[in-house]
């Protein structure tokens, strides 16, 4: 905080300007106890960024993908080069855990930071502020994880390490005849649709960079992490069966993250760089959305009043105040 004193005197007499004072730091300091006053129009900059992510992973999932940038690169009109490429060349198999079983999975942190400061608040130990700013941090997190995942697939254009029985799948299909050295076991039997429409199945073939279930499971659960140790493993107001609590919530999460990790690349939906590339991303957006919010305490930053102007008078009665807060 940047204070300018003003050291011009007011035309009052020396109580009345003491009373003055003690009235308005009471008044503040009553406003701050009762969560008064601490929503900004700085904070239109968070939901902005949660509109922006949310519409970037749209706009992500709707472009084509690029041509690929690492590994193999496939060409609609002669892929030949995927159908022999060793890196593209694992079967096709079901997810250990799919999409909507993983948008269920990040649901649970959500839910638990906000239940935890919702508890917190009716029992006077929270606020409307740390409430708003928990479950925005949240928000904000998943949603520019979102977003940078789709747009980065799509720039990337990477192959899956099963694209070969992907393009096979679209190809033997329909032209076999032509591709026949390629479709030997495919062309009197065409894979079913049981991994899902062809032309989907090459699209979403093409976004192997990087995975987008290694980013959001350690940002989800590593924003949950970090919410956790600020109340209950170094917060300060732990204690041992708290911080022993908080330990092993925290090992499960991650230990979680990594199972889910783990699972695109033994299902051949990422190569390993992939998932590495997309647990960083995660952790990263987590760490910057927390501590951007948070203090290591778990208190908000600059509460009550994050940003702005406030002409108070003096702590000594003298003038008044100037602060610019930032």
């Amino acid at each position: 905080m940047i204070a300018l004193v003003v050291a011009a005197a007011v035309s009052l007499p020396m109580s009345a300007r003491g009373d003055a004072a003690d009235d308005a730091n009471r008044a503040a300091t009553e406003s701050a106890a009762e969560g008064e006053g601490w929503w900004t129009p700085w904070y239109l900059v968070d939901y902005g960024l949660i509109a922006t992510g949310t519409a970037a992973y749209f706009a992500g999932q709707a472009m084509s993908p690029h041509e690929a940038r690492i590994g193999p690169v496939y060409e609609r009109g002669e892929p030949t080069a995927v159908f022999e490429a060793d890196s593209v060349q694992r079967s096709l198999r079901s997810e250990t855990v799919d999409l909507n079983q993983l948008r269920a999975i990040m649901s649970a942190p959500g839910a638990l930071a906000a239940g935890i400061e919702a508890y917190r608040w009716s029992q006077g130990g929270g606020s409307a502020q740390q409430f708003h700013d928990t479950l925005v941090g949240y928000a904000e997190a998943v949603a520019v994880t979102a977003g940078v995942t789709a747009v980065t697939q799509g720039v990337f254009g990477r192959l899956r390490p099963d694209f070969g029985e992907r393009a096979r799948n679209y190809y033997c299909r329909d032209d076999a005849e032509q591709f026949a050295d390629h479709c030997d076991g495919f062309a009197g039997a065409p894979l079913s649709d049981e991994h899902g429409d062809p032309e989907y199945l090459l699209r979403d073939g093409r976004r192997a960079f990087f995975s987008g279930h290694a980013a959001h499971a350690f940002n989800g659960f590593g924003y949950a992490s970090l919410y956790l140790g600020s109340r209950y493993v170094w917060g300060p107001d732990t204690t041992p069966a708290r911080r022993a609590a908080g330990i092993s919530a925290q090992a499960s999460m991650m230990a979680l993250a990594t199972y889910i990790s783990a699972t695109r690349v033994t299902d051949a939906r990422h190569h390993t760089a992939d998932v590495v590339a997309g647990a960083v991303v995660g952790l990263a957006s987590a760490n910057l959305t927390y501590w951007r919010r948070f203090s290591l305490d778990g208190s908000p930053r600059g509460a009550p009043a994050r940003h702005g102007l406030r002409l108070t008078p003096a702590a000594t009665g003298t003038g008044l105040a100037l602060s610019l807060t930032y």
